[in-house]
């Protein structure tokens, strides 16, 4: 008697097993959780001094594939050295960018398997600094942030991307009030 209870339960477990990977092939290879670094160029907007350099960061989030649409959410953070370069004549002052952050959600559609072509909107922000004589001053800036892409998926759990995201700020005296990125990714699909 206790074989046959004992059978029965590795055959249900084998069962659920096998519906759960049928579920997941079902869904779509975009569907699931991903980590992801980043690299690119940022520059300010309506900045004075004007602003620009490098960004570095990672991103995570998690697709939801519906047939060829393909909706998610993404939360990223760059440290970035975006900066004046040059005293600001009027002020006596340099502006650094030192990160951005955002919280937004993706929707796209999948002409083949392999590419994702997506749109992003959610809420970001940047911290900005700026140095003068009188002393430095820190501020963060923060409102829509929004843009769009290419992915590409490379095999079963890895995606490269190009995008390009704005993030709007909240207008300051400090430096930049928009911020302006393109960047390529390359993440892990768990």
């Amino acid at each position: 008697m206790k074989v046959k209870q004992w059978l029965c339960g590795v055959a249900a477990c084998v069962m659920t097993l096998i519906s759960a990977q049928t579920a997941q092939a079902q869904m779509g290879p975009w569907t699931g959780l991903y980590l992801g670094v980043n690299a690119g160029y940022g520059w300010g907007v309506d900045s004075n001094p004007s602003t620009d350099g490098f960004l570095a960061g990672m991103y995570a989030g998690y697709n939801w594939q519906f047939g060829s649409a393909v909706l998610g959410v993404e939360g990223d953070y760059s440290f970035a050295s975006l900066e004046s370069g040059a005293a600001n004549a009027a002020m006596g002052s340099v502006v650094d960018i030192d990160a951005i952050w955002s919280l937004r959600t993706r929707l796209g559609f999948t002409p083949t398997n392999n590419l994702l072509i997506y749109a992003t909107v959610g809420y970001g922000g940047f911290q900005t600094r700026m140095m003068s004589t009188a002393g430095n001053i820190n501020d963060t800036q923060t409102g829509l942030a929004g843009g769009g892409g290419l992915e590409f998926l490379f095999s079963q759990n890895i995606t490269g991307r190009v995008e390009t995201l704005w993030y709007a700020g909240n207008g300051s005296d400090v430096a930049a009030t928009d911020v302006g990125t393109v960047r390529l990714g390359l993440a892990y699909k768990f």
